[in-house]
């Protein structure tokens, strides 16, 4: 899966089934894609991959059809090349990062599911540590939260 694939399946928030989840829209211009997907992480985000010249028109007619609350996201150059053809289109803040492996993860020991308390205290954590941070237990777009075993 490439970083454009991950991004845009991620703002699909797809279903058991493969569907999107609800609420999301997709875009498609010649090999350009866009998905609008809503409240994600707290922001309504619209993920697009594609060669600029494609995702130019995409993203002006996506960000015209889903409203003004929608914020493109993906690769740098992509955003920069977005961001100067598209009157009114300011970049953000910080670049969002994304994590990802090319090797498969080991078997997790000792790894659950917290309950309502455990994720309280994950919340707690986080903004004591990374108030930053857009992956919070029970927040949109959060399926779930895993706790590791004690060190």
């Amino acid at each position: 899966m490439t970083d454009h694939d991950a991004h845009l399946t991620w703002a699909g928030q797809s279903r058991a089934g493969g569907g999107p989840g609800p609420g999301v829209r997709v875009f498609r211009h010649g090999s350009a894609t866009a998905v609008a997907g809503p409240g994600l992480s707290g922001r309504d985000r619209l993920a697009a991959a594609g060669d600029p010249s494609g995702a130019l028109p995409l993203v002006r007619d996506a960000l015209r059809e889903a409203g003004p609350t929608y914020r493109p996201f993906g690769d740098a150059r992509l955003i920069d090349a977005l961001v100067r053809g598209t009157p009114g289109l300011l970049p953000g803040g910080a670049g969002f990062l994304w994590m990802e492996t090319a090797t498969a993860p080991g078997a997790a020991t000792g790894v659950r599911w917290p309950d309502r308390d455990g994720e309280r205290a994950a919340g707690a954590l986080l903004d004591l540590c990374f108030p930053d941070s857009y992956a919070r237990p029970g927040r949109a777009g959060v399926r779930r939260w895993a706790r590791g075993p004690r060190g």
